[in-house]
């Protein structure tokens, strides 16, 4: 784990290998240190005993002595190592309150409108217009702020609270230059929990690719320069070509697999369904039932042709026994219908007896019939219209 130590330089051996060898102390503590050449090499600026510094490794173990020392891989002279110590400490802050790892929000593949923090005057501005001009139009609103000096960061808050008036879809924050020590507004706590609470999607280009701030951290795209964040916000025109073609081709391919897997399960469900129609189901049948037939004929022919062979005798005892069923049948059926013949009122007539009919009904009781009316005295050879004078019953009412 990499540890930050801010000390006074004391004992320092610049070893021929370009390896540096001293020690850190204040009033309290001393503890050893080594810096390898790899690392020595990349100090920017002379040291000597009795500097103030602040140095950035790993504490570790040297095995011949036995002690403690801190093998440094960075090292900064005190005023910048002082400010790098406080940013530790603020990033480390805002690390645990969760602010630094807050989800990404992802940039509108085509913006309409582009917010855009810089300064007045200066290469920025023009930087991110021109390379727009060869991209997708999109409306560009200018928020003018300061982007250097102790005032900035409140500037740019008050350009990112002026931002919000507009309905933009993506705010990008930029500078068109400066020393690496003007990257420090961006590391301003105040403006870094302004810009967490954005809802629109966050660019920074505000320093080159080996420079990080803590804006980086928190914005949705990180741009190098100016002209690399319009590249990034808004695809240019043969990007959007490249990308229509590349999904009309996609689109061409599904469709083409669609429907011809829509073809396949048509031809598939077209069989079963036919396979299903009754007409088939019928011929189906209508085979099934030709087969069996034949099957049957075919077993009772070789059944009969057994059965004749081997019991002509009983063949011609059962025919007898089924003439005389027969016969018996039709008897009983002539018994029956005799009986019908003799229970029709109308077979009486040929005897000498009279149906009295009223309203086309047989009557069959005197109770159906009264005094006055209608009635009609049907004969074998006729019919004699009457009208009831007077009834009597068994009775005698």
């Amino acid at each position: 784990m990499s540890v930050m130590v801010l000390g006074e330089i004391t004992s320092l051996t610049k070893h021929y290998t370009g390896h540096f060898y001293f020690s850190l102390s204040d009033e309290n503590a001393l503890i050893k240190c080594a810096m390898f050449a790899f690392h020595a090499r990349k100090v920017n600026f002379p040291i000597k005993n009795g500097d103030l510094v602040l140095v950035k490794g790993t504490v570790g173990v040297y095995e011949k002595s036995g002690q403690y020392q801190l093998y440094v891989t960075e090292m900064f002279p005190y005023g910048e190592g002082e400010y790098l110590l406080k940013l530790a400490l603020l990033k480390k802050k805002l690390a645990e309150e969760g602010i630094l790892s807050k989800p990404k929000k992802p940039l509108p593949f085509l913006p309409k409108k582009i917010g855009l923090i810089t300064a007045k005057k200066g290469a920025a501005i023009h930087d991110f217009l021109t390379t727009l001009k060869n991209r997708f139009k999109v409306e560009v609103y200018i928020f003018p702020a300061l982007v250097q000096g102790e005032s900035a960061p409140n500037d740019i808050i008050r350009a990112i609270n002026e931002s919000e008036n507009f309905p933009l879809d993506v705010l990008v924050i930029t500078r068109g230059g400066g020393g690496k020590e003007d990257l420090r507004v961006f590391n301003d706590e105040g403006l870094i929990r302004r810009c967490y609470e954005l809802k629109i999607p966050l660019i920074s280009a505000i320093g080159h690719e080996i420079d990080t701030t803590l804006l980086d951290y928190i914005s949705d795209c990180k741009a190098i320069t100016p002209t690399d964040a319009a590249n990034k916000v808004v695809p240019s025109k043969e990007e959007l070509l490249r990308l229509v073609k590349l999904q009309s081709e996609s689109l061409d391919n599904s469709l083409e697999k669609r429907y011809r897997l829509l073809s396949e399960k048509l031809v598939y469900l077209m069989k079963i369904i036919e396979s299903k129609s009754p007409k088939n189901i019928l011929l189906n049948l209508q085979s099934e039932i030709s087969h069996l037939n034949d099957k049957q004929n075919f077993l009772i022919k070789n059944i009969l042709q057994r059965k004749y062979n081997s019991y002509s005798d009983a063949q011609e005892n059962l025919s007898n026994l089924i003439i005389e069923r027969i016969k018996g049948l039709l008897t009983k059926i002539n018994s029956l219908n005799d009986k019908l013949t003799y229970l029709d009122p109308f077979s009486l007539l040929e005897s000498g007896y009279s149906v009295i009919i009223k309203n086309n009904k047989v009557i069959t009781s005197v109770k159906e019939i009264k005094n006055g009316d209608l009635i009609d005295l049907e004969l074998k050879d006729g019919v004699i219209k009457a009208e009831v004078k007077e009834k009597v019953e068994k009775n005698g009412k």
